[in-house]
């Protein structure tokens, strides 16, 4: 169930926070070269003709974006073209004035991230105070670069039925994108996972920006460190190949996110979608368990409010999102017995265990010819690990179940401010944070834990993402965008448990062989490598919990974007600088004690020495019992007859791994503007005289030069003389009364195509005007 309420216009753009940056960023203004790293704006281009074909030069062109009301301005060339680089995403409003014709204007041009928006003008005689208004189209064919990607609008972001109301379900709807087993597009934080190629590329050579910002998580590359709420999403694009040198990086996709931005007008939504167990069936494990129903509840609600602090001039958007959900899955395990922990064997054994040999342990030590008399401290705490039986032995051969309540919890704060400087010069912040928590039970969902529930982990991995920007219009045809972008990222692993207090009571019991401040509070590894635990008994679980473990990342970015238009031509270059740090526990939280229980850890010799009962002895003087349950039991005082000695093992590295990197990365890119004419070719004429329009209002011939735009034939009474294609001028004659001008003037009729636009003169649109 799906409940969203919203009064919201679309319009949006970049983001951040950290206003003192803006002086740092404020001196980059002034270094020679500029940065396009990461772009996450569009543009819009287009030409400007008369009603001849022929190009219209210093014309004056304004756009406005109809949210906010920032206006840009800019001059058409020689060529009649004009270009808005590096523009904020959203709606705007094109007018272009020129003396003597008629004012053009187009309405609901729509800016999409990393695209160019074309408005080509063709202008009409007329007073500047009329005007020539059009509807801009939603679809436009990408003409001005090759670079393959989709867009998806925020208003379909918000309206399409995401799962989990995660943005990551959008990338499989593009073309070449294959995911792996292991993609999540449902869940978020730690537990979700952006695993999927494109176009063949491997899955973590994707890049993930949010108003340009990295939002990767560089130690797997996999995970990504906050998931922008819905609400906030004003633009989400992905490009899969052929895009421009500014990107950098990555060799994947690029996943670009523009998050939303005030406007003049006040906006707000709220939203809810829920589900709950009730009304599903039960599912296969729970019955074969025999659990029952595991709770399946999911909460999600949201809320977003937008405006204007000052009318044209400062502008917020801010929301909140909450994920609350519990879902129930179903465990079972053979376990032993309290009596079997307790170094009681005689009562009957567990999970098809073999029967202790206790031949060779002295007879004091016995209770029993299948009982110990007293067990080690050590022993009995690692065998607490496993919970005691809560059932009868089954059908499937386990006497443990359980329906553990896995939950994950996820909210999210976001605030966008807009600052209009003056009119060149806006100044944009936006900082989000994402909290995501996994407490104990998680029913093993991730390393280093197991489904048993006595020792377990809470997981936590809270997340920012800080974009401070600046957009200035220099010139009409310079325009500069400098950025600072930080992003952070920890996971952070606490201990929990039904029965957790036996990790500290193992530290006395069982000390490291190393200073105990590494790995500090850490529960041994049991069994071969730490896998395998006491097996048979724990259905072959490990005895192990990574808790406590952490990690985390600070990724900071600065790019400066200059974009210049020459005429025909679209300079842009970049530079940008990255230094990342990730600072984890070593070795993946394995700087700890492994101990093997195996009769293969005791009574053999060993080739690196053991502490036997007299010094230089090789061998381990253990009593292999040929059940791993019971050698851990059996005493391994110095005061024994016979102690219990096992092979141990424990890593000797750093406790924390530091890694610190830098990036620095320059682009440039010059790009020839691909112009929109007719196929039109024209044969010699000396003086045609079919006149060209905006000369025949002032009585004058017209003449044209080769691959001009084509003109209509005019008969005797000056009205239109159409002939059929491919027929000359002198062809109407024949077919009306009224003949046209006795030249020879040949016209193909127009084939439409697009092709690069040649230097002025030959193959131009100019045509001059004779008297």
């Amino acid at each position: 169930m799906k409940i969203r309420f919203s009064n919201l216009p679309e319009s949006s753009r970049k983001s951040s926070v950290l206003g003192a940056i803006f002086c740092l960023l404020a001196l980059l203004l002034a270094v020679p070269f500029a940065a396009h790293a990461q772009q996450y704006s569009g543009s819009i281009t287009g030409t400007v003709t008369d009603p001849s074909g022929a190009a219209v030069a210093g014309a004056t062109v304004t756009a406005t974006n109809s949210g906010t009301n920032a206006t840009y301005t800019a001059t058409t060339t020689d060529l009649g073209a004009f270009t808005f680089p590096q523009m904020t995403v959203g709606a705007y409003e094109v007018r272009i004035k020129h003396a003597s014709f008629k004012e053009f204007v187009a309405k609901g041009v729509e800016v999409h991230t990393s695209t160019a928006a074309e408005v080509n003008a063709k202008l009409e005689l007329g007073a500047t105070t009329e005007l020539v208004t059009v509807e801009a189209t939603d679809v436009q064919v990408q003409t001005v670069s090759a670079q393959v990607g989709e867009v998806v609008e925020g208003q379909q972001v918000r309206e399409l039925p995401l799962a989990g109301e995660n943005f990551m379900e959008l990338v499989t709807l593009s073309p070449g994108v294959s995911t792996a087993n292991s993609f999540d597009g449902f869940d978020k934080g730690l537990k979700g996972g952006s695993d999927f190629s494109v176009n063949g590329n491997p899955y973590n050579n994707n890049l993930f920006l949010v108003d340009g910002v990295n939002n990767n998580d560089v130690g797997s590359n996999r995970t990504i460190l906050v998931y922008p709420a819905v609400d906030s999403i004003a633009e989400f694009k992905m490009l899969r190949s052929s895009y421009g040198p500014e990107y950098g990086q990555a060799a994947g996709a690029i996943i670009s996110i523009n998050t939303r931005s005030g406007e003049n007008q006040w906006h707000g939504g709220v939203f809810y979608m829920g589900r709950n167990d009730k009304l599903d069936a039960n599912d296969y494990f729970s019955n074969k368990n025999k659990t029952g129903k595991g709770e399946l509840r999911r909460n999600d609600v949201g809320y977003h409010i937008a405006g204007p602090i000052k009318k044209d001039k400062l502008f917020f958007f801010f929301n909140q999102e909450w994920n609350y959900e519990i879902r129930g899955a179903s465990f079972a395990a053979c376990v032993a017995s309290a009596a079997e922990k307790s170094g009681d064997f005689s009562q009957g054994l567990s999970c098809g265990a073999a029967a202790p040999n206790f031949t060779n342990v002295p007879a004091s030590e016995l209770a029993g010819p299948q009982k110990l008399a007293s067990v080690d401290p050590a022993g009995q705490l690692l065998a607490n690990f496993y919970p005691d039986p809560n059932r009868p032995v089954d059908a499937n051969g386990n006497n443990w179940a359980k329906s553990e309540p896995n939950k994950n919890n996820w909210k999210e704060v976001n605030v966008r401010g807009d600052y209009d400087l003056s009119k060149k010069h806006r100044l944009t912040a936006r900082y989000t944070r994402d909290w995501w928590t996994n407490p104990a039970p998680n029913g093993g969902a991730f390393w280093g834990d197991s489904f048993f529930t006595n020792v377990d982990s809470d997981w936590a991995q809270p997340s920012h993402s800080v974009m401070v920007g600046l957009r200035s219009q220099l010139t009409d045809t310079l325009i500069n965008d400098v950025h600072f972008g930080w992003g952070w990222n920890a996971i952070v692993t606490t201990l929990n448990g039904d029965n957790k207090q036996i990790v500290s009571q193992l530290e006395t019991a069982l000390p490291n062989v190393w200073p105990t401040s590494k790995d500090k509070g850490a529960l041994p590894e049991v069994g071969w490598g730490g896998w395998g635990g006491l097996t048979p008994y724990g259905s072959s679980q490990t005895i192990w919990n990574i808790a406590p473990y952490g990690n985390h990342e600070d990724l900071y970015t600065i790019q400066d974007n200059l974009s210049k238009v020459r005429g025909n031509h679209i300079v842009k270059l970049g530079a940008f600088y990255g230094t990342n740090a990730k600072i984890e526990n070593n070795n993946g939280g394995t700087d700890r004690p492994v101990l093997q229980p195996f009769d293969g850890g005791v009574a053999l010799p060993d080739p690196v020495g053991c502490p036997g009962p007299t010094p230089g002895s090789t061998t381990c003087t253990g009593i292999a019992t040929g059940n791993p349950l019971a050698n851990i039991l059996l005493p391994g005082t110095a005061t024994a007859a016979s102690p219990q000695m096992f092979r141990l093992s424990e890593n000797s590295i750093d406790a924390v791994a530091r890694v610190h990197w830098h990036d620095f990365e320059w682009s440039y890119c010059e790009s020839l503007r691909r112009l929109q004419r007719s196929d039109h070719r024209a044969r010699d004429a000396s003086l045609p005289r079919c006149r060209h329009s905006s000369c025949r209002s002032r009585g004058q011939l017209g003449a044209f030069e080769r691959y001009a735009w084509p003109e209509l034939c005019l008969d005797q009474q000056q009205q239109p003389c159409h002939c059929p294609p491919h027929r000359h001028c002198l062809g109407c004659q024949r077919r009306r009364e009224n003949s046209c001008a006795t030249r020879f003037w040949s016209v193909l009729y127009p084939r439409r195509s697009r092709y690069r636009r040649k230097a002025v003169g030959y193959g131009s649109f100019r045509h001059q005007c004779l008297r």
